[in-house]
């Protein structure tokens, strides 16, 4: 099996003598042991990749194990990951009501809890393997509900799934994003002057474009009509119109139809701020948007 696709196990402690335990635990299972210290160390571990469990030992503290798993709970992608504590605590009672309303499965407290783990993560795993057909099925469906079937690109609901992800990772590790949106310029003369055929391909053309012009953890969207959305993950607004003046310029240096019809685009760039819905994230974008379009078109307007 590639270790890619083996099964991950966050093991957040400071002993040597635990983790070696669970990494013993990991390899029998053939299961990945990813070793962390701390809350800090797990958090830049969380920030670019998922655990299948996290199994965490109070010796890191009490207090920092619920800031932890706060911080978890806030993340789109981990809130459902399963958490084992292992606790050496003589009272657990106020650290077992603390993490009641984390999806914390077990806490063990006793010396053999090494055979209780290997058990549920035993168990853990099966499921997961039980179930990866299905869940497969299911976003392939889903992504049918939320696809753009002209472009490819994402449609609306795509765009309020991707901003519901992307504002949890803002809550849990302060991680930005901004917005790109851009009208294609003169659009409605395309289809009045070649037909709506014509129109298709320069839409299809621009997407296709766009897609590969991003990165993987970004999201392009169709809003609709001749109008994309870009999100970008990680990023300042300097940065997204730094990515947006490229992509103006791909546009506009490229053919986009059969009959080598050029066209350009106009744009407007935005950062999320703190609290702020999708409709109103969208509405400076488009209101930047705006003035990019009525002060000469193909051309990139920011909020700096």
């Amino acid at each position: 099996m590639q270790i890619m696709n083996q099964y991950k196990i966050l093991n957040v402690d400071t002993s040597s003598l635990t983790s070696g335990m669970i990494g013993i635990i990991c390899n029998d299972l053939d299961m990945k042991h990813i070793h962390t210290t701390g809350k800090m160390s797990t958090l830049e571990y969380l920030m670019d990749n998922q655990a299948d469990v996290i199994v965490v030992h109070t010796d890191i503290g009490e207090l920092e194990i619920i800031e932890l798993l706060d911080i978890i709970n806030q993340d789109y992608e981990n809130t459902q990951t399963p958490i084992i504590i292992i606790s050496t605590l003589e009272n657990i009672q106020s650290l077992a009501s603390s993490v009641s309303s984390f999806n914390v499965i077990s806490i063990f407290t006793h010396d053999y809890w090494q055979f209780q783990l290997s058990n549920l993560l035993k168990y853990f795993k099966s499921q997961t393997l039980h179930t990866t057909t299905l869940k497969r099925e299911l976003n392939q469906s889903e992504l049918r509900n939320i696809q753009d079937p002209l472009t490819g690109a994402l449609n609306r609901f795509g765009a309020q799934d991707t901003f519901t992800h992307l504002t949890s990772r803002f809550k849990a590790y302060k991680e930005q994003f901004s917005i790109v949106m851009l009208d294609i310029d003169h659009f409605k003369k395309v289809n009045d002057m070649h037909g709506h055929s014509i129109g298709d391909e320069v839409l299809i053309s621009v997407a296709s474009l766009l897609q590969k012009s991003i990165r993987n953890n970004d999201a392009l969207i169709r809003c609709g009509g001749e109008e994309f959305l870009i999100f970008i993950s990680k990023n300042n607004t300097q940065t997204s119109k730094d990515i947006a003046e490229k992509l103006r310029l791909k546009i506009e240096d490229s053919i986009h139809s059969s009959i080598d019809l050029k066209v350009t685009a106009s744009f407007g760039v935005v950062d999320y701020k703190e609290n702020e819905d999708l409709d109103s994230l969208l509405k400076r974008a488009d209101t930047l948007l705006y003035t990019a379009k009525h002060s000469g078109r193909n051309r990139v307007i920011t909020s700096q």
